[in-house]
């Protein structure tokens, strides 16, 4: 690859989070420094406060390979923090027109990935993001069968997405390559998680699916995602973010029957009441959006509510 200083001829930023991945993170800085495109691109590592080897073999890539690999060493752990500093430090990071995603402990496989997302990103505008069939791994990089990977990979499609992605996550982090401008700014909920960047895009833009294997992804049961992630990431929270933004922009509309569609789903998020308590805020914010959708609630929800109340001021 030729080497060109000028951010500013950067095409694709990879952006890679490593914490205590010593273990793993050479097979994937290997699988970036392979690539094979007839473009510049750049790799961001991101080490976040590990406290393991995994800073001193990043630096030794970066050595190695000054014209793809920028890293970042942290002294205090963000991801923890749960605020938004990794977007923002990410975001000032790279300065490429895509975002390729892949974390420390997965790898990809071919040597190509890059080539053919963005081959068929720049040909087709229409399209935002680019994302692929996988294999999963364990600790030691055997092959495995496991059994959430094979649900994912069965829901994954080309098109507009983002009604399969409000019923649950399934592209799969590593194989993901992105439109930087595709992703709205103002549309960030306070969780930094990969969920709400997919449901960003998918309310701007469209996915095409690639079946090919482009990588690998590791279950690792020391990972983030399998450790703390999932302990602060409020699903339905999320999903109600993201209707409550459909329903009050014109500019996300869908056509008719997808959009029926999306008021069902949006009507079976929230007509428990459960969860009408534990989200009233933002289940009203969409109501006002579109008034005729209280009409389409059952009445059991709000008789619910009355004796809610009731027994509120009872206590009082």
């Amino acid at each position: 690859m030729t080497s060109v200083n000028n951010n500013k001829s950067v095409l694709v930023s990879i952006r890679c989070l490593v914490y205590n991945h010593e273990n793993f993170i050479r097979q994937c800085l290997d699988g970036f420094v392979m690539q094979k495109t007839d473009f510049r691109f750049e790799a961001v590592v991101h080490d976040d406060a590990s406290t393991d080897n995994s800073a001193q073999i990043i630096k030794e890539y970066a050595e190695k390979y000054p014209d793809i690999i920028k890293p970042i060493f942290e002294t205090e752990n963000q991801y923890s923090k749960h605020d938004g500093s990794l977007r923002h430090i990410f975001n000032s990071a790279c300065h490429g027109k895509y975002i390729a995603l892949c974390e420390g402990d997965d790898y990809w496989t071919d040597p190509y990935k890059l080539q053919k997302q963005i081959s068929f990103l720049e040909n087709n505008p229409e399209y935002g993001v680019a994302y692929s069939s996988y294999e999963t791994v364990d600790l030691v990089g055997n092959k495995i069968i496991y059994p959430p990977s094979k649900i994912y990979l069965s829901r994954s499609r080309s098109g507009d997405i983002f009604l399969d992605l409000l019923k649950g996550n399934f592209p799969q982090t590593l194989t993901v390559v992105y439109r930087k401008d595709a992703f709205d700014d103002s549309l960030c909920p306070p969780y930094s998680y990969d969920y709400t960047l997919f449901l960003n895009l998918s309310l701007n833009t469209k996915f095409y699916f690639f079946p090919d294997i482009l990588g690998c992804y590791r279950i690792n049961p020391n990972g983030m995602m399998q450790t703390n992630a999932l302990a602060y990431v409020d699903t339905v929270r999320i999903q109600l973010f993201f209707l409550k933004e459909y329903f009050q922009h014109k500019e996300y509309r869908r056509p008719i029957p997808e959009d029926r569609k999306i008021v069902s789903f949006m009507v079976e998020c929230c007509c428990g009441f459960h969860y009408y308590i534990k989200y009233k805020d933002l289940f009203w914010a969409i109501i006002k959006s579109r008034p005729y959708l209280i009409l389409k609630l059952p009445r059991g929800l709000f008789e619910a509510r009355k004796r809610h109340k009731r027994s509120l001021s009872k206590n009082q």
